[in-house]
């Protein structure tokens, strides 16, 4: 993620959480709690695709050897939860799609392996908080889908890793663009507690700030803390604090610095 990202995303969970801590408040309302959820997962699909992007490249060049066995058992174990999902939810499609056996994996040739492993990958990803109750942690997943890498890039398929970078790129321009969306919501859900509830809605507004997490120059006032902006990096003061223990340099009547 760029800098503007990762700024974006600090915002996103200081909602979250501001909202998930006055749950009670917001109780009565199901589109609002909804969209909070929503919210919530978006968040977590973020994390889980820049995670994909940073290990697209690293995987090309890691010394672990991640074999077709290896890749293949985790690729069962996960495709075993995506059936049993879709059996649960009477999804026949998907149960047809995701109904693998070990000797049908044995049968691929390697390039269709891969393309067999990314078909499970994206699905898992997809509902990654439902398969959770079939066995499938975030770890796992993770696992997984750094295990899809390192095996692509061992079959000598050069373009592999940057071409799934680019694809989780674009994904998470398209996850934060959700997000967005679904925060232009929650404005319009808090605007009904401005009234009613004017320490919630405050509240609100300022966790909905976007913070500037980026660097700051040593030395001026407000070092430590972050400058507060809606959506744009606060300018800096026009007369910065000297840093403790630096003395104003002495002056003649002309106002010249005296010479020792």
């Amino acid at each position: 993620m760029d800098k503007r990202q990762k700024n974006k995303i600090a915002m996103y969970r200081t909602v979250n959480t501001y909202l998930s801590d006055n749950s009670n408040i917001i109780s009565g309302n199901e589109e609002f709690l909804n969209h909070k959820d929503s919210l919530d997962q978006t968040i977590k699909e973020i994390k889980l695709k820049e995670d994909i992007r940073n290990k697209a490249i690293k995987g090309k060049t890691t010394e672990k050897r991640v074999t077709r066995e290896i890749v293949t058992n985790k690729a069962l174990a996960i495709a075993g939860a995506l059936y049993n999902f879709a059996k649960k939810k009477g999804d026949q499609q998907m149960m047809d799609s995701t109904k693998f056996t070990k000797t049908r994996f044995t049968q691929l040739r390697d390039v269709e392996l891969s393309i067999e492993l990314n078909s499970i990958s994206e699905k898992a990803v997809e509902i990654s908080t439902e398969i959770l109750k079939f066995g499938i942690s975030q770890d796992k997943l993770d696992s997984f889908l750094s295990d899809i890498l390192t095996y692509s890039a061992a079959l000598g398929v050069q373009d592999t890793g940057v071409a799934l970078r680019k694809g989780a790129h674009k994904s998470l321009k398209t996850l934060f663009e959700d997000a967005d969306n679904l925060l232009d919501s929650l404005d319009r859900f808090t605007e009904n507690y401005k009234d009613s509830n004017e320490a919630f809605y405050a509240g609100y507004k300022t966790a909905r700030v976007i913070k500037d997490l980026g660097y700051r120059k040593r030395g001026e006032a407000g070092e430590g803390e972050d400058n507060q902006v809606n959506g744009n990096v606060s300018p800096e003061g026009d007369n910065p604090v000297r840093s403790a223990g630096t003395s104003e340099p002495d002056k003649g009547e002309n106002g010249n610095v005296k010479s020792s």
